[in-house]
């Protein structure tokens, strides 16, 4: 019975002991991507149908090129996002602040 229990401990000790993910890019690389495409989004709000689709896909082209990411590591960093609200929440507040210091350059 000793063996089992000290068996059952060592796994949950080694289970408990996972690390943490990291993200799938730089916190600055992540952050001017998803500037790019919430500027896209906001780009196009105005256009309706068929036009706002490929406007949009246009845009989402140019942020892969620009950023050399495919659509699986866009779909990564949401995913990662989704998974780690205090990053996200960290991120999104740092937007804000970039965001706003562009426009305050212009």
């Amino acid at each position: 019975m000793k063996p089992l229990l000290f068996f059952v401990l060592i796994c949950i000790s080694i289970l408990g002991c996972e690390e943490e993910t990291p993200p799938p890019f730089s916190k600055e690389k992540i952050q001017s991507i998803l500037i790019q495409i919430h500027l896209t989004d906001a780009s196009v709000t105005s256009l309706l149908g068929e036009q706002k689709d490929s406007m949009t896909k246009v845009y989402l082209e140019q942020v892969k090129e620009i950023n050399n990411i495919t659509d699986v590591e866009i779909a990564s960093i949401f995913t990662y996002l989704k998974e780690h609200p205090e990053f996200a929440e960290e991120i999104y507040g740092s937007m804000i602040t970039e965001v706003n210091k562009q426009q305050r350059s212009k």
